[in-house]
């Protein structure tokens, strides 16, 4: 069986899988997120410094980092997340990775797919956010990005949960979602995507 044709595109953040566009994970949840009160020069800022501190981990995991090129703004949240691994040493197993489903056709972009070393053969997917505070809607986004990936690698995730990078570059905070309260968070996801497919197909 040929492999599928994955195509994103940067500009418009859309998501193709053999041709046929997927909704993405971040389009299906931005109901979840009110940033109407964040002036648009400000939130644009935040998305950048965001995207360039998750470059600046990637890049520092396959050994390609030069910290000279890190922004100034980036230092701390990067810092953040080295903090982290010095006290909860890990493996990444993947970084910035395309994941989608054609069950349930949708597609997005994980941050992070680690094994902690204290804890062998347990695989956990983390959003990392360089945020003030972590949104709810952060472990919808890491169900889906979980149930993406079992449906295509061989080794399955286990674990899921959202990193928080702080400002002032103290140690990243992490935020399991393995409670009680958790445990309808794909299914949450998954109607907010029919929600998402309804809009699409009525033309609203």
């Amino acid at each position: 069986m040929p492999a599928d044709e994955i195509r994103f595109v940067e500009e418009t953040h859309q998501y193709y899988v053999n041709g046929v566009e997927y909704p993405s994970v971040s389009t299906v949840l931005a109901p979840f997120m009110d940033f109407s009160r964040i002036p648009r020069d400000v939130l644009e800022r935040k998305r950048q410094i965001g995207r360039a501190t998750h470059k600046a981990i990637e890049l520092d995991e396959a050994g390609e980092l030069d910290l000279d090129t890190v922004d100034p703004q980036v230092e701390p949240y990067f810092h953040s997340w080295l903090l982290f691994k010095a006290v909860k040493p890990l493996r990444v197993f993947a970084a910035e990775r395309i994941v989608y489903s054609k069950k349930h056709r949708y597609a997005g972009r994980l941050d992070l797919v680690v094994e902690f070393l204290d804890d062998p053969g347990v695989l956990w997917v983390l959003d990392a956010k360089a945020v003030h505070t972590i949104s709810p809607a952060t472990a919808l986004q890491v169900a889906a990005y979980r149930e993406a990936w079992n449906e295509n690698e061989p080794v399955k995730i286990n674990k899921r949960a959202g990193l928080q990078l702080k400002k002032d570059g103290s140690m990243a905070e992490i935020f399991p979602y393995d409670r009680i309260r958790n445990k309808h968070d794909l299914n949450v996801f998954l109607n907010a995507l029919n929600i998402q497919n309804w809009k699409v197909n009525n033309g609203c």
